[in-house]
Formats: structure tokens, sequence, C-alpha cells
């Protein structure tokens, strides 16, 4: 329909299939570190995971 080939159209819903928590909590810290400075970001997150170093 698009002109992409079948590899690439499944590795693209591959990859945009992921989970977007650990995205979203990163740049709510980043927000808040921006608003009120670095201590207002208090929980750090492994963008991999999505869940903070060590849990």
């Amino acid at each position: 329909m698009l002109g992409l080939h079948l590899i690439t159209v499944t590795k693209w819903r591959t990859r945009a299939a992921t989970d977007w928590t650990a995205y979203l909590q990163a740049r709510a810290a980043d927000r808040r570190t921006r608003r009120s400075g670095p201590e207002a970001a208090t929980a750090v997150v492994n963008p991999d995971s999505g869940t903070p170093p060590g849990g």
C-alpha cells in the first residue's frame, strides 16, 4: 500500500509497539527538573525497563 517492504513494516511495527511508560516518566522528571531545579526530580528511571535502578 505504501510501497514499504514487508520486513521494514514488520520491524517498524515491533519497535512502535514498545511500552511508552519509561519515556513518559523520564519526560515528566525532566519537566520537574526544568521547573524547579535538579532537586525536584526525585525519581531516577531506567529508560530501558521503566523502573528505578536496582528495582
